[in-house]
């Protein structure tokens, strides 16, 4: 039976180099603009409009660049074969329960502004000061709303060739590492010099908020923190479940100062806070190539117990966020990786089976035990920093164990254990 895959991302993402390019190798692929009479630009009542090459804010605030679901169910039913369509709309992710699978062209904010501003690109939407702005910024919101619903990042950057690669991949074999972050490919500071970085951090988010006419001293903050964090978990268990520092931060400046701030924002102000209070963060070594090597034979995803807010951006600094193609959370999921919920949502996210899935963590008792129970196989990461703490808990060691000075040979261990 023939599948039909959608391959979104911004303007600029280069769906419609890519879809000519695997056109022209004999693939069935097709950018959803060529396709004559899919999608169109509306106005207030669903008044079909034109849209002039030099739409400015009034038509861009009142218009939406949308596909017709008939039409494009119609259109799908008529496809003999494997169908990769590319292409982005303002209602595209009410479209994705008509496809097999769904993609995500994902690519940098400085990539993106180079390529829609480049003289060789016909697509004349981006060309003004307030197009590029606000094509940027609608970037990061799909992005963001691509990333809840689960839907797999592809490194945008790359070739058609590996691109297609990739998803073919993903249509043969779903093989799934799941990551943990901190002390499994991140070094973190962990010394007590942090609780001194932490409590000039706070200082620091204390002092940004006057920006937006809040006076308060990091103790009121931290107090007001301590107060919300204690009504989050009133009637939780709190060694289970886990709070969104973002949705704490923003609740606090809300009800106490009237002051209702994006999401966006309030994850720059927490992280600016955590680079001063978490001192030095690197890669171990060996993680990056190791992950390069992973990532062309299986499909990589984060499964860390972390803030978002804090490890997102973090990623992108340490230039490793290209490697995966999902993110979960434990402050975005609500539970902690001793809670086998966690791990269901890990699963749910990827839609793969436990069978077709690896943990990799250094954490024996929530990266190994807990996703065992689960039928998740493991590798368990030797850290002399913390396998101390774990050591009662076996005789020889895991089966599947590596040490992390070793790290390089993570490929050859999860090569056999789904072989």
């Amino acid at each position: 039976m023939a599948k039909h895959i959608l391959i979104i991302g911004p303007s600029g993402s280069r769906k419609t180099y890519i879809s000519a390019s695997l056109r022209k190798h004999g693939i069935n692929a097709l950018d959803a603009d060529l396709i004559e009479g899919l999608s169109g630009w509306f106005g207030a009542g669903g008044k079909q409009v034109t849209c002039p090459e030099s739409a400015d804010k009034k038509f861009l605030d009142n218009h939406e660049f949308l596909w017709n679901r008939n039409f494009l169910s119609q259109f799908l039913q008529e496809q003999q074969n494997d169908f990769y369509l590319f292409g982005m709309s303002g209602n595209v992710f009410d479209m994705a329960d008509l496809f097999d699978e769904v993609y995500f062209l994902k690519t940098s904010p400085e990539i993106l502004a180079e390529r829609l501003r480049h003289e060789s690109r016909e697509n004349p939407m981006g060309k003004t000061d307030f197009q590029l702005e606000n094509a940027l910024n609608w970037a990061k919101e799909i992005e963001e709303t691509a990333n809840k619903l689960g839907i797999q990042m592809i490194d945008a950057n790359q070739s058609p060739k590996q691109i297609f690669s990739q998803i073919n991949n993903k249509s043969t074999s779903k093989k799934v590492i799941f990551f943990d972050l901190y002390q499994t490919l991140i070094d973190i500071d962990i010394d007590e010099e942090k609780k001194r970085n932490q409590a000039n951090a706070w200082k620091h988010l204390a002092k940004s908020l006057g920006e937006f006419g809040i006076k308060i001293n990091s103790a009121e903050l931290i107090e007001l923190n301590k107060k919300q964090q204690e009504d989050f978990y009133t009637g939780k268990d709190k060694k289970i479940q886990h709070h969104s520092f973002c949705k704490i931060l923003g609740k606090i400046l809300k009800d106490n100062f009237g002051v209702e701030l994006t999401e966006e924002k309030v994850c720059s102000l927490i992280y600016d806070y955590h680079k001063i209070a978490r001192g030095y963060v690197r890669l171990y070594p060996d993680v990056a190539e190791t992950l390069a090597r992973l990532k062309e034979k299986y499909i990589l995803s984060v499964a860390s117990y972390t803030q978002e807010c804090f490890t997102k951006p973090e990623l992108i600094e340490l230039g490793i966020d290209k490697f995966f193609s999902y993110f979960v959370y434990t402050s975005n999921i609500g539970f902690h990786k001793a809670s086998p919920k966690f791990y269901e949502q890990c699963l749910e996210i990827t839609r793969e089976k436990a069978e077709n899935c690896v943990m990799v963590g250094d954490n024996y008792d929530v990266d190994i035990l807990i996703p065992q129970k689960l039928g998740i196989k493991t590798v368990w990461i030797n850290n002399p920093l913390t396998a101390h703490q774990y050591i009662h808990q076996f005789g020889q060691g895991p089966k599947d164990m590596i040490n992390l000075a070793e790290f390089a040979k993570l490929p050859e261990v999860i090569d056999r254990i789904f072989n």
